[in-house]
């Protein structure tokens, strides 16, 4: 597997992330269980459906991540949509140096891919493919189990920030 390697930082990629960054994603945290068996989860917003036959869908991380190899090797892993009152997992589970997860936040500690307490919708995922695209690898999972608290709020990220995803449901409920 070769990514990218390339450092530079141009205007226009600055520019790409920037346009990028208006459009609104949700908020999930990936997460597995290492060898050792310690929780690894980080959040993303690159999580996406791809397929109904069979249940698939994908997410991205880059090739830089200290969690690459983990994730590449790992045969589960947990894909959880955090609801709007969970602003602080996803800054905990964004930064490079967070200490390891609480065995609180977790439903199901013993499994290989733990679920976080509280999300929106969680997945429960085989680590199916991946694939190197520039300076990110796609993974693909297929989905073993899902839940959801449709009830519950989504946190959103939108032009560099979180957002309660409420507004968008009442939009659509009118």
């Amino acid at each position: 597997m070769k990514c990218n390697e390339g450092t530079e930082n141009t205007q226009r990629q600055r520019q790409f992330r920037a346009a990028m960054g208006l459009y609104p994603t949700g908020v999930t945290v990936v997460a597995t269980r290492r060898v050792d068996g310690q929780v690894v989860g980080l959040t993303i917003n690159s999580f996406n459906s791809v397929s109904l036959q069979p249940l698939l869908v994908s997410w991205n991380l880059g090739c830089r991540s200290q969690w690459l190899d983990t994730f590449l090797h790992c045969a589960h892993y947990s894909v959880n949509v955090l609801a709007a009152g969970q602003v602080a997992l996803a800054r905990q589970f964004a930064r490079r140096d967070a200490p390891p997860p609480a065995a609180a936040q977790w439903l199901g500690t013993a499994a290989a891919a733990p679920v976080l307490r509280g999300a929106v919708a969680s997945f429960k995922c085989v680590n199916a493919q991946s694939h190197v695209a520039g300076d990110h690898v796609i993974f693909v999972g297929r989905v073993q189990d899902f839940s959801m608290e449709a009830q519950r709020q989504p946190l959103v990220f939108f032009a560099g920030d979180y957002h309660d995803g409420g507004s968008l449901r009442a939009a659509v409920h009118r």
